[in-house]
């Protein structure tokens, strides 16, 4: 009869065989993963940033109504002049802005020909969405007054709106802040920062000016070393102007990440204390009155590493260890909120929304980012302070 030293002896051994060969194969896959993003980054072609102004305002002026972002849900009516302008910026999607339709009952189906009516249903979707949330918050907002089938006012001018003080949104990042892979003819300046803006204008109906301050290809430890003196500048103008800055949008991890591990200074813990440092600069110099938001990067959906196996699963696992680290600071530091991923946003991985390199969004993937940003920077922010008092 076998002894039971020995019984357990040899099913010790099996199990140590099998943790070994499961080592190998993990070590095996991320060999793999590592090749090919060092080839993918020898074939990277770096784009230009964006041109025009580093800030702006986007002021709640009487101008032209522009419609809500979504279509009539009568099938034979034309898009309304919001989505068809949104759609045309996107070349994938032309053929499909100028034939196709969306079902404005569900807000996610489209009607059209073939080929790009897919892409062009998910790009309804996801402004129907955000119209949705932005006509909830308008609610909230508490304005007693609107005009029939106002929509949203282009946020243009410079006159300060009927909701009271202005609202200073300053963004520091790399090269997603700085407008890398937007439309090189256009000269508006970044399109995140407006976009955030100009959301955050439309639903509380006051002037937000918008600040940005970028550097292409900065980690963080790189914004906190070279950026901050910036920062510290531009608070100090607002308070010499009697205003204070009400939120920093902080936006980093892409060029941490993407060195994953590749030195002690690149690891998640590095990371940690290096963003955990920044943010508590930032708040030494814009007091208590100002929130620090730390948005999530959409990584998981740019679409140069679609079908990339094992590095797809493997850089959407990294961002999320490193987008994890701003939601664990935002959950223990005052006066920090995270930016989740949006919900539902499978359609944000068609190539319509992305420049050409595939990692950074055009024009209007910025835009449905920065207005996704600017949502949850009036759910989570500005609009229970402005339903406390404060």
């Amino acid at each position: 009869m076998r002894s039971p030293l020995i019984q357990r002896a040899r099913n010790w051994l099996q199990g140590s065989r099998m943790m070994r060969a499961g080592a190998v194969a993990v070590g095996g896959l991320t060999v793999v993963g590592a090749t090919q993003a060092l080839y993918l980054q020898s074939q990277y072609k770096p784009l230009p940033e964006a041109r025009g102004p580093l800030r702006g305002v986007a002021a709640w002026a009487q101008q032209i109504p522009i419609r809500k972002p979504m279509l009539s849900a009568a099938k034979t009516q034309a898009p309304s002049p919001r989505v068809a302008a949104v759609a045309a910026a996107a070349a994938a999607a032309s053929a499909a802005a100028r034939k196709g339709q969306c079902d404005g009952a569900e807000g996610d189906e489209c009607s059209g020909g073939d080929g790009d009516s897919k892409s062009m249903s998910g790009a309804c979707g996801l402004l129907s969405r955000l119209s949705s949330g932005v006509a909830n918050m308008e609610r909230s907002a508490g304005e007693a007054e609107e005009a029939p089938d106002e929509g949203f006012l282009r946020c243009e001018g410079r006159r300060n709106g009927k909701g009271g003080a202005v609202k200073n949104v300053l963004f520091v990042g790399d090269s997603l802040v700085t407008g890398v892979g937007q439309d090189p003819a256009s000269s508006h300046g970044p399109a995140l920062p407006r976009a955030v803006a100009d959301i955050i204008c439309r639903v509380l109906r006051v002037d937000c000016t918008w600040t940005a301050i970028g550097q292409t290809g900065a980690n963080i430890a790189t914004l906190h070393s070279k950026l901050l003196p910036a920062v510290v500048k531009e608070v100090a103008a607002k308070q010499e102007s009697g205003q204070h800055v009400d939120i920093v949008v902080v936006i980093c991890g892409l060029n941490d990440f993407k060195h994953a591990y590749m030195s002690r200074r690149n690891t998640v813990s590095s990371f940690r204390h290096d963003l955990s440092t920044f943010v508590r600069a930032i708040q030494e110099e814009t007091g208590v009155e100002c929130t620090i938001v730390l948005p999530a990067l959409p990584v998981h959906r740019a679409p140069v590493f679609n079908g990339i196996w094992p590095l797809q699963p493997m850089l959407t696992k990294l961002a999320s260890w490193w987008d994890q680290e701003k939601e664990d600071l935002a959950q223990h530091v005052r006066g920090v909120s995270f930016v989740r991923h949006a919900e539902k946003d499978e359609t944000y991985s068609h190539p319509m929304y992305w420049a050409s390199d595939g990692i950074h969004p055009n024009d209007l993937g910025y835009r449905i980012w920065g207005e996704h940003i600017g949502l949850s920077i009036l759910k989570e922010v500005l609009l229970p302070k402005a339903q406390g008092g404060a």
